[in-house]
């Protein structure tokens, strides 16, 4: 097959599909939006389309519009048997594709988030929804949240990304990520890999760490992003409680040379957002057989169970964030790690979700 996907640049869970489709003998093309000062990484086998920098694809409502005709004839130029698109941002973009099918993924923020924001986007889905042959998404709680925002229930399936174990897996050296910040063995770790919007309650995080550093004075909270990316009251509020030695920011990780090697060496990995489709850094973490803790959400509901493979509590509360942080720095934990390496591997491996969308994609071609 001929396969192109429309991404966001060095998008990791879109690179991991591609190289995927790569490997089994399909033409993969990458098509790409432009991102200021993000360079695109060039991936061996995979030919790239950038699309060009246009002043008026900084305004909200023309940033995918201005991109019609280029999708068109690129689309046309390549004679895709498929075209996936992924954020239903793009999904005006999508009805224009000239390729034989066009599969758009939902992701999580699509239908869980944007609609609450935006009323009016439910109507632009709605309309636009019926021009796509498939829709896929990574749970069934995105699936339904798509259901009410119209999308059609023929050709739609939930497709995990899945985790790529040659990347992420228990056999990951231990101690190269301290090494690199410099924290010794004794330092415990707690790390977050999620972004600082506010979606991620990353300051019920950062006021955890108090009650945390009069158990173990010493612990270091790694976030994989900057800190000047901190809001102004987060940093008054590290100052004020002289947080700033318990707390490493890393920048930009790569997600397969770097990532894997901070998840190894988290004592503890720790994901607290207000919603969730189907986190993959939790997946990632439960890989390298590190203990994670979750909102609790009904995205896990259907995969793990709440003390056994994993620790879960309240939506903003960093009490309980940090009474559950402490008990696992304990050592006082009950979670088995093993049963949840073996869900991961089992129900939530790249290679078998990606052997399943392709045998999807030839379903559509017939």
């Amino acid at each position: 097959m001929r396969i192109g996907f429309l991404h966001q640049p060095n998008d990791p869970y879109t690179v991991v599909r591609m190289k995927y489709f790569f490997s089994k003998g399909h033409e993969v093309y990458s098509i790409t939006f432009p991102k200021k000062n993000v360079k695109l990484k060039e991936i061996n086998g995979i030919i790239n389309n950038k699309l060009p920098d246009i002043f008026l694809n900084r305004i909200f409502l023309l940033k995918r519009l201005v991109y019609i005709w280029h999708i068109k004839k690129i689309t046309k130029k390549l004679k895709l048997d498929i075209l996936h698109v992924v954020n239903a941002e793009s999904i005006i973009l999508a009805t224009f594709s000239k390729s034989k099918k066009t599969v758009l993924e939902n992701q999580g923020s699509d239908v869980l988030i944007v609609p609450q924001i935006f009323f009016w986007i439910k109507y632009i889905y709605r309309f636009f929804y019926r021009y796509m042959d498939a829709v896929i998404q990574d749970s069934k709680i995105a699936q339904e949240a798509g259901f009410k925002c119209g999308a059609p229930k023929l050709h739609n399936e939930v497709f995990e990304i899945g985790i790529d174990f040659s990347i992420f897996n228990k056999q990951i050296k231990k101690g190269v990520a301290r090494k690199r910040l410099g924290i010794n063995n004794n330092e415990p770790i707690v790390f977050s890999s999620r972004g600082m919007q506010d979606l991620y309650n990353i300051d019920i995080i950062i006021k955890s760490i108090p009650k945390v550093k009069e158990y173990f004075p010493n612990v270091k909270f790694v976030f994989a992003s900057n800190y000047g990316d901190l809001p102004d009251k987060m940093a008054q509020f590290i100052n004020f409680n002289n947080l700033r030695k318990n707390i490493f920011h890393t920048g930009w990780l790569d997600h397969e040379k770097e990532m894997p090697f901070f998840y190894r060496d988290a004592d503890v990995v720790v994901s607290v957002p207000s919603t969730d489709s189907s986190p993959f850094s939790v997946y990632e973490a439960m890989a390298t057989k590190t203990p994670v803790i979750v909102s609790e959400l009904p995205w896990f509901e259907d995969k793990f169970i709440p003390d056994i493979n994993l620790i879960t509590v309240p939506v903003r509360d960093k009490e309980a964030l940090s009474s559950k942080i402490i008990k696992v720095l304990k050592k006082n934990n009950v979670i088995n790690l093993e049963s949840a390496y073996n869900i991961v591997y089992e129900k939530i491996n790249m290679i078998k979700e990606a052997d399943r969308l392709e045998r999807f994609y030839k379903s559509l071609l017939g």
